[in-house]
């Protein structure tokens, strides 16, 4: 099973960063607020490598740190351009979450009811 791992970014602010292990690299989706709750706001960003599945600290390249926030396996249902579909199996995302683009690189994820 693939892993996906939640990364609490403090630099000036705070994100997160979404991360699934997909096609030897870490698609990568980041949210302003915390990735927490039935409707999550994302944006897409730039690929990252799999080192980040076990990374915690201060970033060699990039302003700040960061901290794991959740982690965990997940299996991908649907993987297309407009929609995702994954179950996961972390500590905090837990269950279905179905992410549809809205535009450009944003999209929404939302818990799927149990």
């Amino acid at each position: 099973m693939a892993r996906f791992v939640i990364l609490k970014h403090i630099a000036d602010g705070v994100h997160y960063d979404l991360m699934f292990e997909r096609g030897g690299v870490l698609k990568t989706f980041r949210a302003e607020a915390e990735a927490d709750g039935d409707e999550i706001a994302l944006e897409e960003s730039f690929d990252h490598p799999l080192k980040f599945l076990d990374f915690e600290g201060v970033l060699p390249r990039a302003p700040g740190r960061v901290e794991r926030w959740d982690a965990g396996t997940f299996e991908a249902a649907q993987w297309t351009e407009k929609k995702i579909t994954v179950h996961c199996k972390g500590r905090r995302w837990n269950g279905a979450y179905i992410m549809e683009r809205q535009n450009g690189k944003r999209w929404l994820a939302r818990r799927q009811p149990k």
